[in-house]
Order: C-alpha cells, then sequence, then structure tokens
C-alpha cells in the first residue's frame, strides 16, 4: 500500500508555547522535517513545510537508488518568509487538501505514516477518505497519542513502573514554582525548570546559585543572587513559561551529567510486541546537536537504559500505542541512570536508524559505529557532494563506511545536517575530523581563494 508520508514535526501536540515559533526556529524546524522523507518508497507522497531542493531530491533519490519521479514531495503552498509547521491550520488548508486528493486518484488505498500521529492528522486521514483509518489504533483516534510527549504524564508513568527518574515536582502557580525551588535546590544546588509539552530543549532552564553549573540540555541559565531571589526568579519564569503555554511546569534536580541516552523501539505487527531498534548517546553541546550510535555506555548502564526504557515502552503497549517511541535517559557523574522523557513518535534517530540498515546491515550497531551533527556550516550544496566524492566517501549501500548528508539548508542558513558510518568509532571520528576541516576550509576558499588540504587516507 502507497503511503503519505507527514513531516508535522513541532505540531500543535508537540509545542504547546507558541511564542517559540520565531522565524529561525520555523527555519530549523522545517529542516529537521525534510529528513522523514528518507523514509520514502517508490510511489509515495511526502508532505513537508516546504520542498526540498532539487539537488536535495536528486541526491536522496539516487542514495535510495529510486527513479527521480519516483517519489512526489508536496508542500503547503506559502512564501518563503511564512515557512511554519505542519500544524492544524497548515493540514486543515482547503488548497492542500485539493492537491492532497488529486494527486491520490480515486484510491482510498493509502496509508499515513505521520512524524507524530496528533489529533490533525487524524482529522487528515478522514478528510481524504483513507481505507488505513478504520485500522487506526482507538487511542490515536481519541488523541491520545499526546500522552506520550507530556512530562507531567511521563513522570507518572515512569514512577508507577519503578522506573528511576530525577527528583522532581510539577507547579501550576508561581508559588507553587518558588515552593519547588526551595524543595529541591538542595539535591544538587541546582533545579532545572521544563515546559510540558515541548521538544528540543526549548523552555528548559537551569536556575542555580553556583555560576559554574552547566547549562547542558537548557537554553538558559538563571542565577540567583542578593538581587534576585528565589520568589522573583518563579515569578519571572511563571509568566515567560507557564503563561504562555497555558500548562503545569515541571521543575527537577539538576545533575550533573556524564551521558545523555536514549533507546528506540518500534511497536508494530499483529501482536504489537515492542521491538528494540537501537540505542546511543546524544551528543550535547550543551543542546542537543546529533548522536553517536552505539554509545561509548559501560554494560551496566546499557543494562539499566534497556531495563528502564523497556518497562515504559510495554506500558505504552498496553495502553494501545502503536509506531516508533524513545525513551530518553541521562548518566549522572556519580553512576545513576535517570530517565527523562518517553517520544511516542519518529525520533531525531529514526531516519538515521533506517538508512543506516539500508545502506550498511540489519545490526549495523554490532558491526559500525553512527556519528551524527546538526546545523554544520558548510558552502553550496554541490560542493559538499563534491568534497565527499572527491574523497571517495559517500556512503552507498553495500559500503562500509562514508558519508550521508541527511539534510541541507546551504541557500538560506548556510548548513547542513550529516551522519557518518565507519567500522569503528576511531575511524568515525576521524573522517568527522576530517570532514570538519575540509568544510571549513571549502568555507574559506569560497570566501577568500585558500588552498584544500586534500583527500582523507
Amino acid at each position: 500500500m502507497p503511503r503519505i508520508l507527514v513531516g508535522n514535526i513541532d505540531n500543535d501536540e508537540m509545542l504547546s508555547d507558541r511564542s517559540a515559533l520565531t522565524y529561525e526556529f520555523r527555519c530549523h524546524s522545517a529542516v529537521a522535517a525534510s529528513k522523514h522523507a528518507w523514509f520514502a518508497q517508490s510511489g509515495d507522497i511526502v508532505l513537508l513545510p516546504e520542498p526540498l531542493s532539487a539537488e536535495m531530491t536528486d541526491y536522496m533519490c539516487q542514495v535510495k537508488e529510486l527513479a527521480p519521479d519516483a517519489v512526489k514531495i508536496m508542500s503547503a503552498s506559502r512564501p518563503p518568509t511564512e515557512v511554519r509547521p505542519l500544524d492544524t491550520g497548515l493540514l486543515e488548508d482547503g488548497e492542500l487538501l485539493q492537491r492532497l486528493k488529486r494527486a491520490l486518484g480515486n484510491s482510498a488505498e493509502w496509508e499515513l505514516f505521520p512524524y507524530h500521529y496528533d489529533r490533525t492528522v487524524c482529522g487528515l486521514a478522514r478528510q481524504l477518505g483513507l481505507s488505513s483509518m478504520g485500522a487506526l489504533p482507538s487511542l490515536y483516534r481519541e488523541a491520545g497519542s499526546q500522552i506520550f510527549n507530556d512530562k507531567k504524564i511521563f513522570r507518572c508513568l515512569a514512577a508507577s513502573r519503578g522506573v528511576p527518574i530525577a527528583e522532581g515536582r510539577i507547579a501550576s502557580s508561581a508559588a507553587e514554582l518558588s515552593d519547588a525551588f526551595d524543595e529541591l535546590m538542595s539535591i544538587t544546588g541546582a533545579v532545572i525548570v521544563k515546559q510540558n509539552r515541548h521538544s528540543g530543549a526549548l523552555g528548559n532552564i537551569i536556575v542555580s546559585r553556583d555560576p559554574g553549573v552547566a547549562r547542558q540540555g537548557a537554553t538558559e541559565r538563571i542565577l540567583i543572587g542578593i538581587h534576585r531571589s528565589m520568589e522573583d526568579i518563579a515569578e519571572e519564569l511563571w509568566s515567560r513559561l507557564g503563561a504562555a503555554s497555558a500548562d503545569v511546569l515541571i521543575v527537577e534536580a539538576y545533575y550533573p551529567v556524564s551521558k545523555v541516552c536514549y533507546v528506540e523501539f518500534a511497536i508494530r505487527g499483529r501482536d504489537h510486541i515492542p521491538k528494540f531498534l537501537n540505542f546511543g548517546e546524544q551528543r550535547m553541546a550543551p543542546l542537543f546537536a546529533g548522536f553517536q550510535i552505539p554509545g561509548e555506555i559501560s554494560a551496566y548502564h546499557q543494562a539499566h537504559l534497556i531495563a528502564g526504557a523497556s518497562e515504559i515502552v510495554n506500558l505504552a503497549k498496553d495502553l494501545g500505542f502503536q509506531g516508533l517511541i524513545d525513551v530518553d535517559a541521562i548518566i549522572t557523574s556519580d553512576g545513576k541512570t535517570l530517565f527523562c522523557e518517553v517520544n511516542g513518535r519518529c525520533g531525531g534517530c529514526s531516519h538515521i536508524h533506517h538508512m543506516a540498515e539500508a545502506l550498511l546491515c540489519k545490526d549495523y550497531g554490532n558491526e559500525h559505529v553512527i556519528l551524527s551533527r546538526n546545523g554544520v556550516e558548510a558552502p553550496g550544496f554541490d560542493e559538499v557532494l563534491a568534497l565527499i566524492a572527491g574523497a571517495g566517501l559517500h556512503l552507498r549501500r553495500g559500503g562500509s563506511e562514508g558519508i550521508l548528508i541527511t539534510a541541507e539548508d546551504t541557500r538560506r542558513s548556510g548548513s547542513i545536517d550529516y551522519m557518518i558510518a565507519a567500522p569503528s568509532n576511531g575511524r568515525a571520528h576521524e573522517i568527522e575530523n576530517w570532514f570538519i576541516a575540509e568544510l571549513n576550509l571549502l568555507g574559506q576558499s569560497v570566501r577568500g581563494g585558500v588552498a584544500r588540504s586534500g583527500r582523507l587516507h
């Protein structure tokens, strides 16, 4: 059955605080959504916030060994300055629906594969009259997928299964926020405040008395001082975060972190038994910047990670969830494994895992190391591809190492996202170091004529 792939990252259910939708954020979100196209097969339709560039479309088809017109890429008809996530307003747009219906022809035999099966996607399936709507889990029809993208509910679910989480509190007012600061600050000397439904560490702010505390996983750090009491900071943050999202805030003790990890599963098939897909480290700088798969994590930490994540995923299965799901955790500097959130949707790792299986092998993690990085400065896309080709490092089916460009935004932001595969950790980092150095030199040569260093050996 052909599919309609919907890149609805940062939809209404994922991003409760719409004040975060700056132009820069919307552009970044569109680049992230474009990666959903890597799942496309011949005959599929891919719906994105904005079109892929012609160069990226050709490159993707070449890597996937598809004919240039095998996949139809569609987007909302909006000027580039108005790019925005595929939210309710866009997915219910009459003009877009008419174009989709024409693309489907007279057939209702299409399956939806969204980034996130939110209630708007359910509405889209109904309006398109898709036959697959009848097989949709009841949980989705009742907008239940948002349960698995809600930090407050995650804490309840994890606690109910004995999965270790950070000491924390829920705050529904500035006064409760101040009380939570007072109670939790003594545990590690710092707390992290999180908006309940937000992605990519947006809305995460650290509050501390120590100016030397790290800022990993947060967009901002606020220091308590003589002129800024906990009560003042609570009032400020509630007005900024709580009021903006019309939701509760989560306050957790902020632990010094040695690793940020994740595990991804799929819940599919008639029996809906969860299937382990991959695990790894999130590369933080200090916000999420990419992955290392598998991560450099001790055997016991791996065991704790998989065991805790499995408890949460099995609970999701029992509640009727189906699809891709990942669980995030941290390993603290004193060796504890604490779980942070569950994401009942495609994750940043999902397209990487899909392409690693397609190009390398099913159990690629036994034989390869994957490194990915987002938002890397780069000149024109053609120049980047020529650089990779000149080094013989295009990642292709059946290869053992190489570089895959997973997204490009060179005309607007001058950046690319990539993944690197290699037979060992050392070789993967060797390729990455070479690639970053060459991109820097290439950028300099484009700007002012600097000689390139040459081929990687």
